[in-house]
């Protein structure tokens, strides 16, 4: 019986005390009417039963209102629930492992392919492997030229561009971690693009933090292979809200002279600082061929040109 339930019952009865749900109550005494004759508190216990029965909690958070006079049908009246309030605070991760690192040099059109060797390194290392991994971690330099060779041959880029595209990226990732590339259902990675900033670099923190897992970044506007291995942001937590602020990246890059490793980049300088290091839309052509793994029939380029893109887990 609710609080206002007993309240009424107290006022009606006269008294001020409160009700304890471990002592019984007393028999209620009979009053006497100015004739003499005994009269007997039915009207309180009508009361109390008609109230107890206007007040009744139904399952999924609605209230039941009576006819008080004629007890008939209820109309359920909606009580909305209360969202919690979450504390907001700074949320932190890491996979970089400094033993697991090298550069692309002297091979300066293997950058995806060095991001690759790196970023599975640090799946091995600290990451979620999930089903099927099968890297075995290695800062080889032949390791990293087969990469750059498999990649070229699984990508969409015109045969005299160098390097490779977000495709033979991707494909590579898939390959070389989990074995499977074809399927795109299946697959670990995916080539990801977003029409903003803010959505892109929220994307890339959101997938660290709920797949433990690097997230390849196409930076110099889509001229060059780097990855963050780590997040700052403050709010909730990014594996499961998308309520959040980036605070700062952790940025890697393969390139000997950039001299990132690990390196803490504000969401401010990520946004418009430096060409070494700002993020910018992706602004390259030369990947005129479809993928022949996943669904549609248009030049790759077009799923990129114009939008930020990310190299990215999505199980």
């Amino acid at each position: 019986m609710s609080s206002v339930i007993l309240s009424l019952l107290a006022t009606h009865r006269g008294g001020a005390g409160t009700a304890r749900s471990d002592e019984a109550s007393p028999p209620a005494p009979a009053l006497r009417s100015t004739s003499g004759r005994p009269k007997r508190r039915g009207a309180v216990v009508t009361l109390a039963v008609t109230l107890a029965m206007a007040f009744v909690v139904l399952p999924g958070a609605q209230v039941a209102v009576a006819d008080a006079a004629s007890m008939g049908t209820r109309t359920p009246a909606t009580v909305p629930i209360p969202k919690p309030i979450l504390e907001s605070k700074t949320y932190k991760m890491n996979l970089y492992d400094a033993r697991l690192v090298r550069y692309q040099d002297p091979n300066y059109t293997a950058c995806v392919a060095t991001a690759t060797q790196m970023m599975l390194n640090f799946v091995a290392s600290n990451g979620a492997k999930g089903d099927g991994f099968r890297w075995n971690t290695s800062t080889s330099y032949t390791t990293q030229q087969n990469i750059l060779a498999w990649e070229r041959s699984h990508d969409a880029y015109a045969p005299s561009s160098p390097g490779t595209d977000p495709h033979g990226w991707r494909n590579g990732l898939n390959f070389y971690g989990w074995g499977s590339y074809t399927n795109a259902s299946a697959m670990t990675y995916q080539d990801l693009s977003y029409t903003s900033y803010t959505a892109a670099v929220k994307a890339a923190v959101s997938a660290i933090a709920t797949f433990d897992k690097p997230v390849g970044i196409l930076g110099w506007a889509g001229g060059h292979a780097q990855f963050i291995n780590g997040y700052e942001v403050y709010g909730q937590d990014p594996a499961v809200s998308s309520d959040f602020r980036v605070v700062a990246v952790y940025l890697t890059d393969p390139l000997r002279s950039d001299g990132l490793r690990n390196a803490r980049i504000s969401d401010a300088s990520f946004r418009s600082g430096p060409y070494t290091y700002r993020f910018r839309p992706y602004n390259w052509k030369d990947s005129p061929y479809d993928d022949p793994y996943t669904p549609g029939n248009v030049p790759s380029y077009k799923e990129w040109y114009g939008k930020w893109v990310i190299v990215a887990p999505v199980r």
